[in-house]
């Protein structure tokens, strides 16, 4: 895979730039019946401190592994966040699996829009390679996003977000994501732990 002389959301910010676009930073404003869903959703959280946490892919290769979310979740927790649990209907069995783990608030099943709302309430993003995790920078939310298959250096950039990946030599073997890892080991995600994670998420919040 050939190397990238520049993150992709950069080339688009630069491209805009010669168009004539003022500089800036990305914003994104969830709608207030968004909003009001995301506040119903959070209501067990007494204010706390929320870290939210993107579950899942529409690739199963770019899925971090539960037992390793599950670790992080409890490390979160530790340190005084309430991981918020975040994705589709169809995470709904990873987020029981991750639940298990104690202490979330599992709000997977809500709209995309509802989703963002949930997500522009939290003080810190985690998850794989997925929208929700790169919307976190428009959100002006710190967000770390663990990559495997794909090549990070086409997404996140800025001081308060961080790509973590294990740099093998095999990685990254796939733009958006496969079904299956070719060499059948997916070492790229399975050896991930999450104190890897941990550590790039004391980072963007120091």
């Amino acid at each position: 895979m050939p190397t990238r002389e520049k993150a992709f959301l950069r080339r688009e910010a630069d491209l805009a730039a010669a168009l004539g676009a003022a500089p800036g930073a990305m914003q994104l404003v969830p709608r207030a019946d968004w909003l009001s869903a995301a506040r119903s959703a959070l209501r067990e959280s007494r204010e706390e401190k929320l870290a939210a946490i993107c579950l899942g892919s529409e690739w199963p290769t770019k899925i971090w592994p539960a037992r390793h979310v599950a670790d992080l979740v409890r490390r979160l927790a530790s340190n005084g966040f309430r991981p918020v649990l975040l994705g589709g209907p169809r995470e709904r069995a990873l987020a029981r699996e991750v639940g298990a783990a104690g202490g979330c608030i599992d709000t997977t099943g809500n709209s995309v829009g509802e989703a963002l709302a949930i997500l522009s309430m939290c003080a810190l993003a985690v998850g794989g390679d997925t929208g929700l995790v790169h919307a976190a920078r428009a959100l002006g939310i710190p967000a770390v996003a663990v990559f495997g298959p794909t090549p990070s250096d086409v997404h996140l950039f800025g001081p308060r977000e961080r790509a973590v990946s294990l740099g093998l030599s095999c990685s990254p073997c796939t733009v958006h994501g496969s079904q299956r890892c070719p060499l059948g080991h997916h070492r790229c995600l399975e050896d991930l732990d999450a104190e890897r994670v941990a550590s790039a998420c004391r980072e963007v919040l120091a």
